[in-house]
This record gives C-alpha cells, structure tokens and sequence, in this order.
C-alpha cells in the first residue's frame, strides 16, 4: 500500500531545514513572535505522477518577517538566507525522497501594520512516494 507524505511532516521537515541553514526560527504559525524568523504554509498539493514514480509536488510559501524599519535591507537579508538554504535539498524520511526543489520567486513584498517588513517566497517541491512497477 502507498502511503503519501503527511502534511504536518512535510512543514516540519522544512521548519528543521530552514532553522538548521540559517540563523532564525521557522514556525508553522506565527503567534507575537519577536521578529525576525520565517513562516512555513502549504499553498497548494497536486499530484505529478511520471511513468515509473507516484509523485506529489507540493506549494510552500515561506514568510520573511524581517523586525521594524524603514529600510528594507533586514527583509532582503532574510530572503537571502533562505534562498541559500533551500538550495540543499530538504531531508525527509525513508521511504520519501525528494526529485526537485525549485524556488518560484518573490510572490509578495510588503510591511506589515506592527512595521514589519514581510515578503513571501514560493518553493515546489516534488516528493516521490512509491515507484510503478509493472
């Protein structure tokens, strides 16, 4: 029986990626969190399958939360390191493997009410689950 990647495990993967490549904290959900740190959500699953893998690519977006300032160099340092990081592939458990990790670019750039200055990042990642075998 195949067995798909649990959600909650791919967003903790990429929390632990992300906290052990650059210097901040990744959540989940960010809850008057003292900034700066990175926030990882789940945009979009489908599945990609080809002729001999079952394959689902799955649409992160990861938040800059980058602390109040006029400038917007603290954000753009943030999209930096993270950039950096998710050029290594994400590690998941066997029996998961990751066939791509694409970053989709810069989605939003903004600041935030509290003075923040937030961006948001797209990533797909490609997650093979089982092979077809005929």
């Amino acid at each position: 029986m195949l067995v798909r990647l649990g959600l909650t495990d791919l967003i903790a993967a990429i929390q632990s990626h992300i906290e052990r490549k650059t210097a901040y904290r990744c959540f989940d959900h960010a809850n008057n969190e003292q900034s700066p740190f990175y926030c990882a959500a789940l945009i979009d699953m489908k599945p990609d399958n080809t002729k001999t893998m079952f394959v689902d690519v799955y649409t992160v977006g990861i938040h800059c939360i980058a602390a109040p300032s006029k400038s917007n160099v603290g954000v753009f340092a943030l999209i930096k390191e993270l950039e950096e990081a998710m050029t290594e592939e994400v590690s998941l458990t066997a029996p998961f493997h990751v066939v791509s990790q694409v970053g989709t670019g810069l989605m939003t750039l903004k600041e935030d009410e509290t003075g923040e200055k937030h961006a948001l990042l797209g990533f797909d990642i490609a997650v093979c689950y089982g092979l077809n075998v005929k």
